[in-house]
């Protein structure tokens, strides 16, 4: 299971997306509102629009619902289904504003990429993660859990083995190419796994940084910094790519305390430097 290190794969799906023209790195910009047509919005809370793909990517979403309203939400799963997930959210959340906007690591904004994914792509997002990605990749022995929507979960869910979680590595390394075809966007990618934003949440090191899903920080070896990013779910999931070294290590196991992290710092990362 990849927790949510499969934020990291809805990232890269979006990569797709928008190297396929469904999207452009200028939509990053919109009202992500206004890729969901179903959506009524004379409902939806004030400062909806403010919430753009940005925005989510980076765990600014700024949507706040309380945890006893959303097991109240709950009780109505049809409600939830489609883009009803997102109304729902959006109906029920307190204002978003400058302030709501702050980094805030939650499960709506991966979900409300999700939906616009499916919202922009030919057929499902199901179909488009497993034929533009899955299969080019040839990753063929994966699950992936579907959320109150139907859609497949932005957040977490998917589950597969080591040996495909190295190909997400390799397609960092080689800045979203595969067997010589552009998957992901190349100036998407940059995005994703740059320094966008500063975690704040008490469980994140103060040294890791964030992009589109994906994390960053810096190893030092001697004296010279390494620039790392990787893909972190809970419990110990990592795909932890260092280009310069034309490396990648993944990591399964359960790492609820992220100790793995210091030794790759002070065993695993040195032994490849030259």
């Amino acid at each position: 299971p990849q927790a949510s290190a499969t934020k990291a794969i809805t990232s890269l799906t979006l990569g797709r997306a928008i190297q396929l023209g469904h999207l452009t790195m200028s939509d990053l910009d919109k009202p992500l509102i206004s890729f969901l047509k179903d959506l009524n919005p004379t409902k939806l809370v004030e400062g909806a629009e403010k919430i753009t793909l940005h925005k989510a990517l980076t765990m600014h979403g700024g949507l706040s619902v309380s945890s006893d309203k959303w097991k109240e939400l709950q009780k109505k799963p049809e409600a939830l289904k489609g883009q009803g997930l997102v109304q729902t959210l959006l109906e029920n959340s307190g204002p978003i504003t400058s302030e709501s906007q702050s980094y805030h690591y939650q499960s709506p904004d991966p979900i409300m990429v999700m939906q616009v994914l499916d919202a922009v792509v030919p057929g499902s997002a199901k179909d488009f993660i497993n034929s533009e990605l899955f299969y080019k990749l040839g990753i063929n022995n994966y699950s992936w859990l579907n959320d109150l929507s139907g859609l497949p979960k932005g957040e977490s869910g998917s589950t597969m083995t080591s040996r495909d979680m190295i190909k997400w590595g390799t397609l960092v390394i080689n800045n979203g190419k595969w067997n010589d075809e552009q998957l992901i966007s190349s100036k998407f990618l940059a995005n994703a796994t740059s320094r966008m934003t500063k975690p704040t949440e008490d469980w994140q090191p103060d040294t890791f940084n964030y992009g589109y899903f994906w994390y960053q920080t810096d190893i030092t070896v001697g004296d010279k910094s390494y620039d790392a990013t990787f893909a972190w779910g809970g419990g110990g999931q990592r795909v932890i790519v260092v280009a310069e070294l034309d490396l990648t290590i993944v990591i399964t196991g359960h790492d609820r305390d992220d100790q793995i992290m210091a030794q790759i710092a002070k065993t695993v990362v040195p032994a490849f430097v030259e």
